[in-house]
C-alpha cells in the first residue's frame, strides 16, 4: 500500500507542477487541464486497455500484499501472544 501510495501521491505532485508551470506561461486553467490530460487522449482503444491493466494488476498487486501480510500478523500475533 506504501508503494501505491507513494506512486499516487507522486503523480499529483508532477501534475500540479505542470498545471502551475503552464499558469505561468498565461495559460488559463482549462487549457493547463487540458494539456495535462491530452497525452490520454491520442491513446488508441488497444493503447488504452493496456494501460487500464497495468494500473489494474498494479493495484490488485498492492491490495494482495498488504491482505497477506495483515493476516501473516494476525496469525504470528496468534501463535505467540508474549509478543
Amino acid at each position: 500500500m506504501k508503494i501505491f501510495g507513494i506512486s499516487l501521491l507522486m503523480m499529483l505532485l508532477l501534475m500540479t507542477l505542470s498545471l502551475g508551470f503552464d499558469l505561468l506561461q498565461g495559460f488559463d486553467t482549462m487549457t493547463s487541464i487540458h494539456n495535462n490530460l491530452s497525452p490520454f487522449q491520442v491513446m488508441e482503444t488497444p493503447e488504452m486497455f493496456i494501460f487500464v491493466f497495468f494500473i489494474l494488476v498494479f493495484a490488485i498487486e498492492s491490495f494482495l500484499y498488504f491482505y497477506r501480510n495483515r493476516k501473516k500478523l494476525k496469525r504470528d500475533k496468534k501463535n505467540n501472544p508474549a509478543t
